[in-house]
């Protein structure tokens, strides 16, 4: 594979809904899955590089197997009935190794996402198909119809497991915020009934609270060693 379609998911959607700061599964998950494949493809690259336009590369391309459904040399390839020759096998025998080099990176940085699974089912797709072509079972052209096939049915995996994934994350995401909201909403009624509750408890106090005495002024008046005194 010369690159890899990127997961993306539409969570701009659910801008907005994160009754927290803090990210729900869902989006945090998306971020985690496409950063993986992001990771993958970037390491493929880097990996494929140069291999993709080496003189092995390009002959495959040219005279084998066709890159892709788009290739300028696609219709001369799928018409070819010619099986390989002796030379021919010895080149894709020789060949494979080097061109399966970077496969490894990307079933590796897949790991833990549900794309892995749909990675390796086209590359067993790719090897049945060079498996049968070496084996003589098949023509060039036969198995470039093959591969244009196994091209397309990874598309359609790929998008499916999206389209599924997409779904099982929006679901979670909108069962996080209704029960974030449901726990804001059930935390703001106790605020509430606590607040009554104290408020009619300082009532209490104030309606059952003595009644302060009056205040007593006392004077008094000294009449030679007699005090009279007299309060109010």
């Amino acid at each position: 594979m010369s690159r890899l379609i990127l997961l993306t998911f539409l969570l701009a959607s659910f801008a907005g809904q994160s009754f927290a700061q803090t990210k729900s599964y869902a989006e945090a998950e998306n971020e985690r899955i496409n950063g993986r494949l992001i990771y993958a493809n970037n390491k493929f690259n880097a990996c494929n590089n140069d291999i993709k336009n080496s003189a092995i590369a390009i002959r495959m391309r040219e005279t084998i197997l066709v890159d892709n459904d788009s290739s300028a040399n696609k219709f001369s390839l799928l018409i070819n009935k010619n099986k390989l020759s002796t030379e021919q096998f010895e080149f894709v025998k020789d060949a494979l190794p080097i061109l399966s080099k970077c496969r490894q990176v990307v079933i590796e940085e897949q790991d833990n996402t549900p794309f892995q699974i749909v990675t390796l089912k086209y590359y067993n797709s790719m090897d049945e198909i060079y498996l049968k072509l070496l084996k003589g079972e098949i023509t060039i052209g036969e198995a470039n119809e093959a591969k244009l096939k196994a091209l397309s049915q990874h598309k359609i995996d790929w998008t499916n497991v999206s389209n599924e994934l997409q779904a099982s994350l929006r679901t979670r995401h909108d069962s996080e915020v209704a029960e974030k909201r449901q726990a804001a909403a059930t935390l703001q009624q106790q605020q509430f009934q606590r607040q009554m509750m104290y408020q009619q408890q300082m009532q209490n106090v104030f309606n059952n609270r003595p009644p302060i005495p009056p205040t007593v002024t006392t004077n008094c008046t000294t009449l030679g060693n007699q005090i009279n005194c007299t309060s109010r």
